[in-house]
């Protein structure tokens, strides 16, 4: 039984203005009737603008009302899409995520200031292995991740921005993942978070926060982590932050600088844990050190502009070519100038018309050496 379409426009209305940003994108006349069709409209008309240079103002359309069978064949859809330039586009560009709870597709957008913090992760597991010593015997088998859907509870879809699992863990469960997010609201992120620690299950055991402000220019980026604990025979989620680990306009304070997250082996390795530290182990109480210090150097990295590669070696390329028309448009300056000078007009009187040739001084006295210079060259002689 298809849902009722009619109450479509009115429960977009009372959601955000975020939610309601996929109608720029459909053309006026546009009106699919499965939510399916919908979807993949919405999508399709949103890589053309972003292929044709246009930007979105958000960081990510949510279409309602689309179920869990219909957010499955939309991902199928796209992928067996005709043009093959948008299948391309959406594997490598676009991701989407999907709420069962509320029954509502989430494409992610990312931003240039997103995908670059969200690089940090591997600093992160450095961070880990340089506080922990010796590292061989529990951080040698710790992997890193990039984006892949993860599935929660509710039929709920995620993609992190990064995991860090043990190997051998099962990958659709990492015990940490991170999140960033740049034009969604500071709730929403928190939120997000307390979603991977408890739609998992308590599978994930860790969930790296970090806030970017927005609009831009960018001002200042900020990071909570949530750990899962053992309360007893219940679990809790303890939350730290927010911590401020970068600002464009002015250096952090040596407090802030001096600050660190810290978390436990367990926090990082759950299981697996267990395995190599016995109860009451002296490992149990090791911590493990973010150094905010790190972050800031790590966030200042990989903010700084560059050129992309084919700018790079376009500029090789024309840089001699640009050298040697300097070079030689001034040596034909140099030569117009001196033709001008020696011609009988430029050098004609402008009272008889006759022409003069140019004087050359004769009575210049040569230059005279230095005392020491003469008598060396006198004895080389």
């Amino acid at each position: 039984m298809q849902p009722d379409q009619s109450n479509i426009p009115q429960r977009i209305a009372r959601t955000s203005p975020q939610q309601r940003s996929f109608l720029s994108f459909l053309p006026p006349d546009a009106t699919p009737v499965q939510p399916c069709d919908r979807a993949v409209e919405v999508i399709t008309s949103c890589i053309h603008a972003m292929r044709h240079g246009s930007k979105h103002p958000e960081e990510s359309i949510r279409i309602p009302n689309i179920p869990l069978h219909d957010f499955e064949s939309v991902q199928r859809k796209m992928a067996e899409h005709p043009d093959p330039e948008v299948s391309d586009y959406f594997d490598s560009k676009l991701r989407l995520e999907y709420n069962g709870e509320i029954e509502e597709l989430i494409i992610k957008l990312e931003t240039w200031e997103h995908s670059q913090i969200s690089q940090i992760l591997n600093d992160i597991k450095t961070s880990f292995v340089s506080s922990y010593c010796p590292p061989a015997r529990a951080f040698n088998p710790l992997v890193s991740g990039g984006s892949c859907t993860l599935p929660l509870l509710h039929g709920s879809r995620y993609q992190p921005d990064g995991l860090l699992a043990p190997l051998g863990r099962d990958q659709n469960f990492p015990t940490v993942v991170l999140e960033v997010a740049h034009s969604q609201s500071q709730d929403f992120l928190l939120q997000k978070g307390m979603q991977w620690l408890e739609e998992s299950n308590f599978r994930i055991r860790t969930a790296i926060l970090i806030k970017i402000n927005y609009p831009l220019p960018l001002r200042d980026i900020k990071m909570w982590v949530y750990n899962l604990r053992h309360d007893g025979d219940d679990w809790e989620i303890v939350k730290t932050g927010p911590k401020t680990i970068y600002r464009h306009t002015e250096d952090l304070t040596a407090t802030e600088l001096d600050d660190t997250f810290d978390l436990g082996l367990e926090d990082v390795l759950a299981e697996f844990f267990t395995a190599i530290s016995p109860p009451n182990h002296p490992h149990h109480q090791v911590k493990l050190l973010i150094s905010v210090r790190d972050l800031k150097k790590s966030c200042t990295t990989l903010l700084r502009p560059s050129w992309p590669v084919e700018m790079v070696e376009h500029a090789k390329k024309l840089m001699p070519d640009v050298l040697g028309k300097r070079i030689r448009g001034g040596r034909q300056r140099a030569q117009q100038e001196d033709m001008a000078d020696e011609s009988p007009e430029a050098s004609s009187s402008e009272g008889d018309g006759e022409y003069q040739p140019k004087r050359v001084k004769t009575d210049v006295e040569p230059r005279k050496l230095p005392e020491r210079q003469a008598k060396r060259r006198t004895m080389d002689k």
